[in-house]
């Protein structure tokens, strides 16, 4: 009794029995509610039923427990058959009279999550085959979720990626940013190596190189090198790599970064900064002395009473001077404003 009151607790079931024989039909629905008794169980003897049943829809089917020779199907083809039918998140697993592991591993690598020899099975060793390939769906699909999230942030990745492996470095994938940063098609691609991207700097390309060395803080990359695209356009490209296995084997993931972009910004800035420079020592320096006559010269004419015709006229000529002066500084000014559109 109190091994009921436990499994009451458990989520409620509903599994598909395909089964063509009446004994092993009956043992099973008894083991199975012994295990679970709120459990609901539908029954086919043949694929036909099963294609019916599954097609229908009626009922949420949670697991499958599928015999391997049926009057109409038998075999891996009757298993890929009903995976196919299933969805995704249904395990199968499979009955056999047959003691052969070598059957039973096949069948797991075709799909099942399990498979039972009928001669072994009791209540407790059903139920643990049910929670095991309840969980190790689960966990399949939890991980195929995460593969599938990771793929799309690679493909979609706006900087280029690029998955090596061997000594040689082989290229045996890369997404779409690397392909268009570099200029290839993706077959044309994977023929090369990492060594076909690296280029041999010229003078004035290890010059650059050595300005983005020291412009770049060291930490932010792996390395910074000089790769070529295929049409032979020079990138400064600073590249972070990880080690990953990839379909099982160990290889290494390049992330690549056009420095080129950031050098230009760099560049923008020293020349605004030389810019805001002289229209500072402009200010500072040569507006000063114009400004300094007209002052002098509007504190002179203040007592112009007692100056002569003459002297009144210079001073007035002065200061028209002083004045053309300024405003041509001040012209000046703004033409080197003009650098910035904001300014």
């Amino acid at each position: 009794m109190a091994q009921s009151g436990k499994n009451r607790t458990l989520k409620p079931m509903h599994l598909l029995l395909v089964e063509d024989n009446p004994g092993d039909v009956l043992l099973l629905t008894e083991y199975l509610r012994f295990s679970f008794p709120e459990i609901t169980l539908s029954q086919a003897a043949t694929f036909a039923e099963v294609k019916a049943q599954l097609k229908s829809k009626k009922t949420k089917i949670d697991l499958v427990f599928l015999d391997l020779i049926l009057p109409d199907h038998q075999g891996n083809a009757l298993l890929e058959a009903v995976i196919q039918l299933v969805p995704r998140s249904v395990p199968v697993v499979i009955l056999t009279g047959n003691s052969n592991e070598s059957l039973g591993l096949q069948s797991l690598q075709s799909g099942a999550a399990d498979y039972l020899n009928k001669n072994d099975m009791n209540p407790y060793v059903l139920k643990r085959c049910i929670m095991y390939a309840l969980e190790r769906k689960k966990s399949i699909l939890r991980l195929e979720e995460s593969h599938q999230w990771q793929t799309l942030l690679f493909e979609q990745s706006p900087l280029p990626m690029i998955v090596l492996s061997g000594k040689k470095q082989q290229i045996i994938h890369a997404n779409t940013a690397a392909l268009e940063t570099y200029g290839y098609a993706k077959e044309a691609f994977l023929q090369l190596q990492l060594s076909d991207l690296v280029g041999v700097p010229d003078g004035s390309e290890r010059e650059t190189l050595h300005t983005v060395l020291d412009l770049i803080p060291k930490t932010e990359f792996n390395g910074i090198y000089i790769h070529r695209t295929r049409l032979g356009k020079v990138l400064y490209m600073g590249i972070k790599e990880r080690s990953i296995s990839y379909h099982h084997k160990s290889a290494k993931i390049l992330v690549a970064t056009n420095l080129g972009e950031r050098l230009q910004y760099i560049e923008e800035i020293y020349l605004q900064n030389k810019k805001f420079k002289e229209i500072a020592w402009l200010q500072s320096h040569v507006v000063r002395a114009p400004l300094s006559r007209i002052m002098g010269l509007v504190t002179l004419l203040k007592d112009r009473e007692h100056l002569s015709e003459k002297e009144n006229h210079y001073f007035f000529e002065s200061l028209l001077a002083s004045a053309h002066e300024m405003d041509a500084i001040l012209h000046e000014i703004t033409e080197k404003s003009r650098f910035y559109p904001d300014f």
